[in-house]
C-alpha cells in the first residue's frame, strides 16, 4: 500500500471522523488513514488509548489493518531477498518462520520454532547418516510420527491459528502442507535428499537415493507406492494426465500450498481482512515444477 501525504492535522481530523454518523465518511477516512500508512501510527495508537470507547475500537481496528499490511509487504520482500541470496534453497524455512509471525492471529516466536526444528534434526540425524533412502524414510517417520505424534487433521483444532507452523509442532496436528514442509526441513537438515510432491489434497515427501520413496506426512509418515498415488489421482482427476501430478515440485510450490491452506480456513466474513493479507502475501509466490531426480 502506498503511503499518502497527510499532515498531522489532517490525520487527527480523519481519526475524529471515524465516529461520524455517515458510513461513507467513515469509509473515506479509513481509506485515507490506511493509505497514509506508518505516518498515521502514532496518532492511531493515541486514539486506541482514548477514553471514548467507539474511538478506541475504530483506532484498534485500523492499527490491526496496518500491521497486516506491513506483514504482507515484509513477507514479500523477505522471500524476494531469500530467492536472490540463496537461489531458493532457504525459502521454505524462511517462509514458515514469517508465517509464525503472522499478526492477524496470536503472533508466535520464530526463535522457539527454530529451536524445536533443531531438536528434531538432532534426534533424526544420527539415525539416518549413511543409510539407504528406505531406511531413512522409516527413521524419519519413526521420529516425527511415532515419537512426536505428528499427524494430519482436516480442520483446525479450535482456532485458525492452530494451523500456523509453530502451532502444528506444538499440537502435533495440522494440514498436509505444513506437515510436509516440516518433514522436508528436518529431513534435509539431517542429510536426506528430499523434495515435495503436491497432490490435489495432500503434499507428499519424496526421498531420493537408489530407491525413491514417497512418504505421506498426513498419515503418520507411512510410505506409499506410485501405484497407490496413480489410483488416487485417477479417482480425483479422471480427466487429467496423472503422471505429471507425481512430479517433484519446488519449495515455492510447497510454501504456496501452506499459505493457500491458511487462506482456506479463513472462510468467515469476520476473517476477511486476515484472508486478504494472506492473499496479498501469496502473490510473491510463483509456484513451478522442478526437475525430478533421475
Amino acid at each position: 500500500m502506498q503511503t499518502g501525504i497527510m499532515s498531522e492535522a489532517a490525520i487527527a481530523a480523519a481519526i475524529r471522523l471515524l465516529q461520524d454518523e455517515d458510513s461513507r465518511v467513515r469509509r473515506t477516512c479509513r481509506t485515507q488513514l490506511l493509505a497514509t500508512g506508518e505516518a498515521a501510527r502514532a496518532a492511531l495508537e493515541a486514539a486506541a488509548a482514548s477514553a471514548d470507547p467507539r474511538l478506541r475500537v475504530h483506532a484498534r481496528r485500523l492499527l490491526r489493518s496496518l500491521e497486516l499490511d506491513a506483514w504482507a509487504r515484509d513477507f514479500q520482500a523477505l522471500l524476494r531477498t531469500t530467492r536472490l541470496m540463496s537461489g531458493g534453497s532457504q525459502i521454505l524455512e524462511v517462509g514458515l518462520e514469517a508465517l509464525v509471525r503472522f499478526p492477524g492471529l496470536a503472533e508466535g516466536d520464530p526463535a522457539c520454532f527454530r529451536r524445536r526444528l533443531d531438536a528434531l534434526v538432532a534426534e533424526l540425524h544420527p539415525l539416518v547418516a549413511g543409510r539407504s533412502s528406505l531406511t531413512a524414510a522409516r527413521r524419519l517417520s519413526q521420529v516425527l510420527a511415532h515419537r512426536h505424534d505428528l499427524a494430519g487433521q482436516r480442520l483446525p483444532c479450535g482456532v485458525q491459528s492452530s494451523w500456523l507452523p509453530d502451532r502444528v509442532l506444538q499440537s502435533a496436528r495440522g494440514p498436509s502442507s505444513v506437515l510436509a514442509a516440516i518433514y522436508l526441513i528436518v529431513a534435509r537438515r539431517s542429510g536426506i535428499d528430499a523434495t515435495g510432491v503436491c497432490l490435489p489434497d495432500f503434499v507428499l515427501v519424496r526421498l531420493h537415493g537408489r530407491r525413491r520413496i514417497l512418504v505421506d506426512p498426513y498419515h503418520r509418515g507411512r510410505t506409499v507406492t506410485k501405484a497407490d498415488c496413480l489410483r488416487y489421482l485417477r479417482r480425483v482427476l479422471p480427466a487429467r494426465p496423472v503422471l505429471e501430478q507425481l512430479a517433484d515440485v519446488s519449495d515455492v510450490e510447497v510454501l504456496d500450498r501452506v499459505v493457500e491452506d491458511l487462506i482456506l480456513v479463513h472462510d468467515r466474513p469476520a476473517d476477511g481482512e486476515l484472508r486478504d493479507a494472506l492473499r496479498q502475501a501469496r502473490t510473491v509466490l510463483a509456484p513451478g515444477r522442478v526437475q525430478t531426480h533421475g
